[in-house]
């Protein structure tokens, strides 16, 4: 007979549950340590590790590496600059380059208008202007190129590179004929419109032959440029052009060294007081008395004197606009520094038509 004892079945079932529960720590316990990484290789088993911290031990600099590294930096930065520039420099150059090639078609354009137009015509003579206007912005456009390649013949021969510095010459003489060039065209268009009978009433002939005369020096031609100066002065004596025509005339004497034939006319210039050329006359004058290369003594006390005058001039407010007195001044004045165009080169006030002798209403200042 089988015994039925509540106590004994309790117990089995016990240690029963013991045993399962410790079967099931052992299992779990197994798979743990199969998932921990095993030590470095070498090292200590650092699993046992409460704290993690960064090593206070400072990391040495490689300072000869960190100077190469900046200096290179540095260069890659300079390079870029100098790219920029470079570009910059392309690009008003082509910029320019587009302005003639417009030029050159407004030129044509005007060219067949007129062949189309009629002498006769109100319209003719304002065409032949434009014309005659293109083409001394054509002139100007040159001598400016002329200019901006003294500075390289200078550094060329400074470094006595003479093949550079022969080439850089011959890229300027080559501009210099082109302006001459250009010049020409323009006193041949303005001979018309001051010549031709059938234009004798139209409203800017004063003008006209004040550009022309002033041509006619820049190219040398001292006969006809007396001849249109004097036509100026004696058929418009009112003309807003007259001091200035009588200044163009003393600047031209001035650049060829007949200093007593520019001082005569700088003295007709100031009798023209409220004229915006009055001031810069006066200093004119003063250089006159300064230096007359050879024509006669210097008078210190007189340059003085006119130095003077121009300074009061100025402050009076008879001086013009700041746009005539920046133009009106040839380079070698307006230079802080010694000039380092060629000692043989003749030295001209004034360059093109836009000039300070110009009165401010039809005048642009063009930089040098």
């Amino acid at each position: 007979m089988k015994s039925h004892n509540p106590s004994r079945k309790f117990r089995k079932l016990s240690i029963m549950s013991g045993i399962c529960l410790a079967a099931m720590v052992v299992t779990a316990a197994g798979e743990t340590l199969a998932q921990a990484p095993a030590p470095a290789a070498g090292g200590e088993d650092k699993s046992n590790v409460r704290y993690t911290r960064k090593s206070g031990k400072v990391q040495t600099k490689d300072t000869l590496n960190t100077k190469f590294t900046e200096q290179k930096a540095q260069q890659e930065k300079e390079s870029k600059r100098k790219v920029d520039m470079m570009q910059g420099a392309s690009f008003v150059k082509k910029r320019e380059a587009v302005k003639q090639e417009i030029a050159d078609t407004q030129i044509e354009q005007l060219k067949r208008l007129l062949k189309a137009t009629d002498t006769s015509h109100s319209d003719y003579p304002d065409l032949l202007f434009r014309l005659c206007d293109h083409f001394l912005e054509k002139k100007a456009y040159f001598e400016n190129q002329v200019g901006a390649l003294y500075e390289e013949v200078y550094l060329a021969e400074e470094k006595g590179n003479k093949a550079k510095a022969d080439q850089l010459k011959a890229k300027q003489a080559k501009f210099e004929g082109q302006a001459k060039e250009a010049s020409e065209q323009a006193v041949k268009l303005y001979k018309v419109l001051v010549s031709a009978p059938q234009l004798a009433k139209y409203k800017r002939l004063d003008e006209a032959l004040y550009f022309y005369a002033f041509e006619l020096g820049q190219l040398k031609r001292e006969a006809e440029m007396k001849e249109a100066y004097i036509r100026l002065i004696q058929d418009f004596p009112n003309s807003q052009y007259i001091p200035n025509a009588y200044l163009s005339f003393a600047d031209y004497y001035f650049g060829q060294s007949k200093i007593g034939d520019a001082l005569q006319l700088y003295e007709k210039v100031i009798t023209f007081k409220d004229s915006p050329v009055y001031a810069y006359a006066l200093y004119k004058m003063a250089w006159c008395h300064l230096n007359p290369v050879g024509s006669a003594d210097p008078r210190y006390d007189l340059s003085l004197d006119f130095f003077v005058k121009t300074i009061s001039a100025t402050l009076e407010g008879r001086a013009g606009s700041e746009g005539n007195a920046s133009c009106a001044a040839t380079p070698a004045e307006t230079s802080s520094r010694p000039s380092r165009r060629p000692a043989s080169r003749p030295r001209r006030g004034i360059s093109s038509r836009r000039s300070a002798t110009v009165p401010r209403k039809t005048r642009t200042c063009r930089a040098r």
